[in-house]
Parts: structure tokens; C-alpha cells; sequence
């Protein structure tokens, strides 16, 4: 028996991103209808002659498939849903691999062997896939990773690797789906690993950085902050806040006025009060952008907070 994987156009139920118009469904082929009414075909490896060329017209006529299609979209139904994936990673085609990562939440749950044989193959192909499909892909990784359906700490960090590698793009949307897993997989990296995240994520601050890359690195200053020891903040962190708090762009302003609530949540107050972030903060709250202004002041009481608890244990 083979089983067909194929794009349907023209289906307003489908469940893809936004971005996209058309969706992939497998089908297994059932005896009694060799065509299917959603305009899936199936075939057997013994057709009757028979029925053959009746078979090959309606085909043409609701698909226009041509032998070459056909065989690009068919695989063997007797594969597992692992070996399935794999062959359709391999396959090159941008639905089918589209397919391998809307689909691989349920491959990987509760299978850890599918994960270690999978995840290697699928970070190949996001390094030299088209920018829809990292997206697809970041939004995958981002559920497995909140959920915790990917437990296992070698295969976080391959994740994390390529989530660093991602960070470098210019895309608006694939910063914004990469830079949560490249939070999100932070927490299994060892010291030397969670260094070097720290310095790929300032780097991301520089002034040369395009505007884009520039918020998101500010959104990532403010969340490795979850992270740090007391007392022993990275060189050169507080300096990037500073850089980021009088940025050009009011954009990159209000987003590490953001980041404010989980700094002040995080970092003690002696650590706030060395490295002036305070000083940053009450600069925000009389920037000459309003929305600047509104971000800072929905951190007011997060930064109240920490200066009356603070103080009252001294």
C-alpha cells in the first residue's frame, strides 16, 4: 500500500500559519475508493487493469497531477510516522516538511527515541529552509519546550544552538519565534554554554545592529536576567541596559522598559544599585515618548516593590 502526501489548495479549514494557503493531509488508501472525496488519490501496488485508466483520469482531472508529482507526493504506507518524517524532510519540498513540523508535537510526546533521531534532521533543515518554514519550526520548538514535551538536555542545547544561529536573521518573525526558544532552552546550558548565550545576546545591542535585531536583543537582556547569580552580574550587561534606555529609536526604548518588571524581580537591590539601573529606569519614566512613558510606568510597581521589600528586610 502507499500512502500520498500532497498540498490541497483552495481548503479555508486548514490549520497553517496565516501566511500560507495551503495545507498538507495524509490519507490512507481504502480498497473500496481509490479516489477520495477530498481529492487525496491513493494507489495500490496492484491496480486492476481495468480500472486503470479509469483511475489516471479522474486523478488528472481533479488534481492535473502528472507522473513526476505523483511520485514526488507518494510514500510506502508501511513506514512508522518517525520514518515517515524523515522522508519527507528529505523529500525538499516545502509542504511536506511543513507537514514534519506541525505534526512532530505528536511524534515526539512521550517518545524520547523519536526526539534523538528527529530533532538532528529537522535543525539541518531550518538552517537552509526559506523563512516561512523557520517560522513554522520556532512555533513548533516554543510548544515543546514550554510544555516540556522536549525533556531531554542534549537535544535542548542542539535547539538552543540553532536558536542563537537564528538570532542573527533580519526577519521580524523569525527573531520573534526564535528568541523564545532561545529563552525557553537557556535553563538546561552549563556555565560556559550560558556565557556565551549572555555574549551573542549583547552583541545583539550593538549600535550597528539593524533596528529590529536591536529590540529583540533588548528583550533578551531583560530575560537572561531570570539566570544570574547575585552579586556577580556578566561584564558588560548593565552597560548594554544603559546603551539600549537612550537608544535612537523609541522602539528599542520601550522594549527594555518591558524588561524592567523581570530585572527588578530578579536582581537584588544592591546589584540594581551598582550598576545604576535605577537611575535607567526613572530616565524611561521621563522619556519624551509617551509610550515609553506607559511601559515604565506599568513596571512602577514591580520596582516599588523590590525597593520597600528590600528595605524592610535591612
Amino acid at each position: 500500500r502507499i500512502i500520498i502526501i500532497m498540498p490541497m489548495k483552495g481548503n479555508k479549514n486548514n490549520n497553517l500559519h496565516p501566511a500560507k494557503d495551503a495545507f498538507i493531509q495524509a490519507k490512507k488508501y481504502k480498497p473500496t475508493s481509490p479516489v477520495s472525496s477530498s481529492g487525496l488519490t491513493s494507489q495500490t501496488k496492484q491496480q486492476p487493469s481495468s480500472n486503470k485508466s479509469i483511475l489516471e483520469e479522474e486523478v488528472y482531472k481533479q488534481q492535473a497531477l502528472s507522473e513526476d508529482e505523483i511520485k514526488k507526493y507518494t510514500i510506502d504506507e508501511g513506514l512508522t510516522e518517525v520514518q515517515r518524517c524523515l522522508v519527507l524532510l528529505k523529500k525538499q519540498d516545502i509542504e511536506q516538511q511543513s507537514y514534519v513540523f506541525r505534526n512532530c508535537n505528536s511524534v515526539f510526546k512521550n517518545n524520547a527515541e523519536a526526539q534523538r533521531e528527529l530533532v538532528p534532521k529537522i535543525l539541518e533543515v531550518i538552517d537552509k529552509s526559506n523563512e516561512s518554514l523557520q517560522i513554522e519550526a520556532g512555533m513548533a520548538f516554543n510548544f515543546m519546550l514550554r510544555d516540556i514535551i522536549i525533556e531531554d538536555e542534549d537535544i535542548i542545547k542542539q535547539i538552543h544552538k540553532t536558536a542563537s544561529k537564528m538570532l542573527t536573521t533580519w526577519s521580524q518573525e523569525v527573531l520573534f519565534e526564535w528568541r523564545q526558544v532561545f529563552k525557553l532552552s537557556i535553563r538546561v546550558l552549563n556555565y560556559n554554554d550560558f556565557r556565551d548565550s549572555i555574549d551573542r545576546s549583547m552583541k545583539l545591542c550593538d549600535k550597528t545592529q539593524p533596528l529590529v535585531t536591536r529590540i529583540n536583543g533588548a528583550y533578551l537582556l531583560g530575560k537572561i536576567a531570570k539566570y544570574f547569580t547575585n552579586g556577580q552580574l556578566p561584564i558588560g550587561w548593565a552597560q548594554k541596559i544603559t546603551i539600549m534606555s537612550q537608544d535612537f529609536n523609541y522602539e528599542v526604548r520601550q522594549e527594555i522598559g518591558k524588561q524592567f518588571k523581570t530585572i527588578f524581580k530578579h536582581l537584588s537591590l544592591e546589584d540594581i544599585s551598582q550598576s545604576k539601573l535605577l537611575d535607567r529606569f526613572l530616565e524611561l519614566l521621563n522619556d519624551e515618548e509617551p509610550d515609553v512613558q506607559s511601559i515604565a510606568i506599568q513596571c512602577l510597581p514591580r520596582v516599588l516593590e523590590k525597593i520597600t521589600v528590600s528595605s524592610a528586610s535591612q
